[in-house]
């Protein structure tokens, strides 16, 4: 496993792809996928069952990652020179629930977790409830390629909206796939999953939705029109992937 380190950012301006934010270890290779996920606490997710929840996630991760490496593929079939895949990413701020179920099944199918947090790791562990908690966050955190740690703030309620929001921007923009585990209503607070979705939808980022509760149905969401969730199936999700890398940031590759 590369070696981690924590880097502490600014919420404003914070891209992980940016070099000298990027912990030491990573490799040079660029990530097959880059993967974000939200979702909701423990308390969200008690008509889940959890079993399958965690089937439906790693299905849909390994469905990413085979989407992505067809699409590395064909590149190399273009590129003079072709770009080296590495690991795909699982872009994950650990908090209760369905961000570390996540974490745990992407972990397990091979991604490299990379952990944008809202707050100091300290500060950050003043959201869990008990010590067993806090222990899987500790576990999970040392599994991590990389811990950045943004300047969140609690000086009020609405600093607190805007650190959680500012980890939502973060997984938004240099995500390639956004993973929600969300129960399709509305939001009740900043950086909270239906805002993460709703900010994920209008940049062009591909939604895959697993619903929160069983059976846990999966749909792609690929836009918003008249306000309405544009939904459809997963097998549109290589066509939104290849959308979303040129549409969002220009780049011509995963």
């Amino acid at each position: 496993m590369p070696s981690q380190e924590s880097t502490t950012s600014t919420a404003e301006g914070s891209h992980l792809d940016n070099p000298t934010g990027r912990a030491r270890g990573h490799s040079r290779a660029i990530p097959v996928v880059r993967v974000g996920v939200t979702g909701h606490r423990p308390n969200g997710l008690s008509r889940a069952d959890l079993p399958l929840l965690r089937q439906r996630v790693r299905e849909c991760l390994e469905l990413i990652c085979k989407t992505a490496v067809t699409r590395w593929e064909h590149l190399d079939q273009q590129a003079l020179i072709p770009p080296i895949p590495g690991p795909p990413w699982l872009l994950s701020p650990l908090a209760e629930g369905a961000d570390r179920i996540v974490a745990e099944e992407a972990l397990d199918v091979g991604f490299e977790l990379v952990c944008p947090l809202p707050f100091s790791i300290k500060e950050y562990e003043r959201d869990f409830a008990g010590r067993a908690s806090r222990q899987q966050f500790r576990i999970l955190l040392r599994r991590a390629s990389a811990v950045y740690e943004l300047d969140g703030s609690r000086a009020t309620p609405a600093d607190v909206n805007r650190s959680y929001a500012a980890a939502g921007e973060v997984l938004i923009s240099d995500a390639d796939v956004l993973v929600a585990v969300w129960d399709g209503r509305a939001a009740k607070g900043g950086g909270g999953t239906a805002q993460v979705v709703q900010a994920a939808v209008e940049s062009g980022t591909p939604v895959i939705w697993i619903e929160s509760s069983a059976p846990h149905a999966t749909h792609l969401v690929v836009g918003e029109v008249s306000g309405a969730w544009t939904r459809m199936g997963l097998g549109y999700l290589p066509a939104a992937m290849a959308g979303s890398s040129t549409e969002r940031t220009g780049r011509t590759g995963p």
